[in-house]
């Protein structure tokens, strides 16, 4: 299970100021992962995958301010921002779907 706990220990924060826009980005993180699972008609999402909700929250919340911004150089410091959050998660969700999804099984009519 995801918690606020374990994101605010990664983020170094230890009071519940930023709770509230922690929580919606678990939860904006969550969507998106579960919207990406679909086709394995998972109910929640797998303890083998809930690290990148966690590291998603994280990429998200260092990016406040700069969403939008691909690159940024200043005074010799150069940033550059990822334009797909999930591409390194990408053969992770891949093979959690190979080995959870059950082909759908149809029924053929022949007139």
């Amino acid at each position: 299970m995801i918690t606020l706990q374990d994101v605010k220990l990664l983020l170094g924060i230890e009071s519940s100021d930023r709770d509230d826009l922690l929580n919606l980005l678990i939860k904006t993180a969550e969507t998106q992962l579960m919207g990406r699972l679909a086709s394995a008609e998972v109910g929640d999402i797998p303890d083998a995958l809930h690290y990148i909700v966690v590291e998603l929250t994280v990429a998200r919340y260092n990016r406040i301010g700069s969403e939008g911004m691909e690159s940024e150089t200043v005074e010799g410091h150069s940033a550059k921002y990822r334009t797909d959050d999930f591409a390194p998660y990408e053969k992770a969700i891949s093979a959690y779907l190979t080995r959870n999804t059950v082909p759908k099984v149809g029924v053929v009519r022949f007139i």
